[in-house]
């Protein structure tokens, strides 16, 4: 199955000004944005009653169900099938054919650095990890008892899955997260420059009391981690 990240946007012209102000790559798609950022983009809905998550093509959605019943239940959804992963993150089964994305942008062309993939908060790391399995990801590092897990599709998306209440910040889940290396600094000083909103600035990492890792908030709710490492 081909997996596609997806948000809602509540206004898509406020949504696109905001992806465009951190030099995301932006384009229009029918009643919908598709974004670039690192390796492969991810699209935005204008639709008020879907929440983020994730939609997985299929030429078979029943055997897809059933396949996964030990994880999740779906029930009709226009014309998908809907279930979540248990931890309020959207699930969606479509037996269309998967759209070719027009856009793609390669690393470092954004305002916040090096995308590494989409981060989750699950109540159960274990049973997380082996969803997202079951869904066309491998593991790529990490353990459920080592407390994270990192998981890779083949098409470049990347995921990492961690369990409530480890990270010492907020948490808008999902979130896009970005690590730079030690070299985020610079990062949160072309942000502010840019007059990006900040929904938490972190110090807690840093021995000097400084800001060293931020938190953004998009207009739809998707948090957007810039982070030192």
């Amino acid at each position: 199955m081909q997996p596609q990240f997806c948000i809602p946007s509540p206004d898509l012209a406020i949504t696109r000004a905001y992806f465009e102000r951190l030099q995301f790559v932006v384009q229009a798609a029918d009643q919908a944005l598709w974004v670039s950022v690192g390796a492969w983009p991810f699209y935005v809905e204008a639709q008020a009653n879907v929440r983020a998550g994730w939609r997985f093509y299929t030429n078979d959605a029943a055997r897809e169900m059933e396949r996964l019943q030990a994880y999740c239940s779906f029930k009709p959804f226009g014309n998908e099938w809907l279930g979540t992963d248990g931890n309020g993150i959207w699930i969606r089964l479509s037996e269309e054919e998967f759209p070719q994305p027009p856009i793609r942008q390669t690393e470092g062309k954004n305002l916040c650095g090096r995308f590494v993939g989409i981060s989750q908060e699950v109540a159960d790391l274990s049973k997380a990890s082996e969803l997202y399995q079951q869904l066309g990801f491998a593991v790529q590092a990490g353990s459920a008892e080592s407390g994270w897990v990192s998981l890779l599709h083949a098409n470049g998306t990347a995921l990492s899955l961690m369990p409530y209440g480890v990270c010492q910040h907020l948490f808008f889940n999902p979130s896009l997260t970005f690590f730079n290396g030690g070299g985020n600094l610079p990062i949160i000083e072309q942000l502010r420059l840019a007059g990006v909103p900040m929904a938490q600035e972190i110090t807690h990492f840093n021995k000097e009391g400084l800001v060293d890792n931020v938190i953004l908030c998009d207009p739809s709710g998707l948090g957007i981690f810039v982070f030192n490492d």
